[in-house]
């Protein structure tokens, strides 16, 4: 779910967005569990988002349900929460590929 996205890569976080404490299902991406926070902007009660989870996958019989806490294609549309939201799109039953081959995979 999170290929090609850096660990540092910082999450957008709005009003009405959500911050998940996860009992089930796998957590693809998750708030640092301590430091602070914000990273631009401004942000009230930041310390309530360490260590929560901001994406979670769940696999339901053989279809799979990715949750957003936040909005991947919120205003500029960068290029890390675009990897996010496409990975999710095109999971489906993918085939896994040792890095090392994959060069060789994608020119077939």
């Amino acid at each position: 779910m999170a290929w090609g996205m850096r660990p540092d890569t910082p999450v957008w976080f709005g009003e009405g967005d959500q911050a998940y404490n996860v009992t089930g299902g796998e957590v693809v991406s998750s708030f640092p569990k301590s430091g602070e926070q914000l990273q631009s902007g401004w942000l009230i009660g930041g310390e309530h988002l360490n260590g929560k989870a901001s994406i979670v996958k769940h696999q339901v019989g053989e279809g799979l349900i990715v949750t957003f806490g936040s909005e991947p294609t919120f205003r500029t549309w960068s290029r890390d929460p675009s990897k996010l939201l496409f990975n999710a799109i095109y999971h489906g039953s993918s085939t896994t590929v040792d890095a090392a081959a994959l060069p060789g995979a994608l020119r077939g």
